[in-house]
């Protein structure tokens, strides 16, 4: 034989020896298992809180202004149709019970339609438009 085969023998034994001792070896060995993977998930809750502050809704207010129903007019100046409804007016009377028709509020001589000064019973109709002024007694519509 020449030195080349007893080297490549030499070798091939070799490698014979490692594998079977390599064979025996993973024989005494626990398997390993394939790593794995771990996924944790995590959700967050958040609760908000809201308050709530209940209004009152008021009704709309209707500009439409209708006459007054009251029943007795002292001393003042009205406006028929506004602040007094047309129609007729009694008084029992008083000292110096005045009433006076007038066609505007300026109390101008010239503005007056009809008036008088009593101290007994009083009467005036007036229409819408006029205005009428009261001093010294109370009116009530019939």
């Amino acid at each position: 034989m020449n030195k080349a085969m007893k080297i490549g023998g030499g070798v091939l034994a070799g490698l014979l020896l490692i594998g079977m001792g390599s064979a025996i070896g993973k024989q005494n060995q626990e398997p390993v298992a394939a790593p794995t993977t771990s996924v944790t998930t995590y959700t967050q809750t958040q609760t908000q809180y809201v308050t709530v502050t209940p209004t009152t809704t008021q009704p709309p207010v209707t500009t439409t202004e209708a006459p007054a129903q009251q029943k007795t007019w002292g001393p003042g100046t009205y406006k028929v149709g506004e602040d007094i409804d047309a129609g007729t007016y009694v008084s029992e009377g008083g000292t110096m019970c005045y009433w006076g028709r007038m066609r505007n509020d300026s109390e101008e001589l010239g503005s007056i339609i009809a008036n008088d000064i009593s101290q007994g019973k009083a009467r005036f109709t007036t229409k819408k438009g006029e205005y009428v002024k009261i001093s010294g007694c109370t009116f009530t519509k019939q």
